[in-house]
This record gives C-alpha cells, structure tokens and sequence, in this order.
C-alpha cells in the first residue's frame, strides 16, 4: 500500500490502522465503477489493474485518462460528495480500495493524526492534477485560436 502516492508518507502501523476505514474491491475488466452525474461518496485506489476515466459526448468516448496502480480517483466525490464528473470502467481485472465518504468522515472523527497526513497528500496530488489540466486547456486554446488564424489566412 505504500506505493500509493497518498499513503507514502505513512508507517506500517499508520497504513494498517487505515485498512479499518477501506473496503477491497474486485471488479473484472470491462466493469464499470461510476457513472458520470452519479452521486459520488467514494474515492478509489488501484492495488491491481487499470481502469480507465472517461466521458460520452454524443454517443462518442472520449478518454480522459488511464489510471493505474499506485494511483486513485474519485477524490473530489470523497470531499463533495458531488456528481461524478467522468465514468470509470476498469479496462483489465483490477483489486481497487475503496474509501468511503462516512468511513472518512469516521476516520477523521476517530483519528485525526492519520487524516492529515493523507489529506495532506491527497491536496498535493489534486494541486498537481489542476495545473496539468490548466495546462490541456491552454494548449487547447491556443490550438483553436491557431486554426482560427490559419482559416482566416486562408481566405
């Protein structure tokens, strides 16, 4: 578990202690995990396989992301409990962690010195994530306004 990104800062005793709150999960490839617009309670860590994030858009998949072990989502359902903004489907057999928002509620009523370390992490990694898609974006700007000048060239 410890090569989680989230939970690399945790001793055995700390990661143990946080096994209480997870549930394993098992899901087979092809599976689907969540739903985009679903209400989302839970955040998800890959131990084994590969799921896959993504959004339909007339009918059309468009992938966001492969996510695999040592890495998670469903983070921001874990702190909002809000719409899940992809659909996941697990893209081979995978064993994911599953934490639950009311387990995470519990786990920092419980035991507050082991939310921090991990919320900790987890802020780090959702910063990252922000400035890598702030960073699509702006090649996607930058890409369309370039074809516009091209089109416009053109004429």
């Amino acid at each position: 578990m410890r090569r989680i990104k989230v939970f690399a800062d945790l001793d055995q005793l700390q990661l143990d202690s946080f096994l209480i709150y997870m549930e394993v999960i098992r899901v087979t490839k092809f599976s689907t995990i969540a739903l985009t617009g679903d209400h989302g309670d839970a955040m998800y860590l890959i131990l084994v396989g590969e799921v896959r994030a993504y959004i339909l858009k007339n009918q059309h998949e468009t992938t966001l992301s492969n996510i695999g072990v040592r890495d998670f989502f469903g983070e921001i359902s874990l702190l909002d409990e809000g719409p899940r903004s992809a659909s996941v489907m697990a893209n081979e057999d995978s064993i994911l962690l599953k934490i639950s928002a009311e387990s995470f509620e519990q786990l920092v009523r419980e035991a507050p010195a082991l939310a921090a370390p991990f919320l900790y992490a987890l802020s780090r990694s959702v910063a990252g994530r922000i400035r890598n898609l702030t960073t699509r974006y702006l090649d996607s700007i930058n890409f369309a306004r370039a074809a516009e000048a091209l089109k416009a060239h053109a004429k």
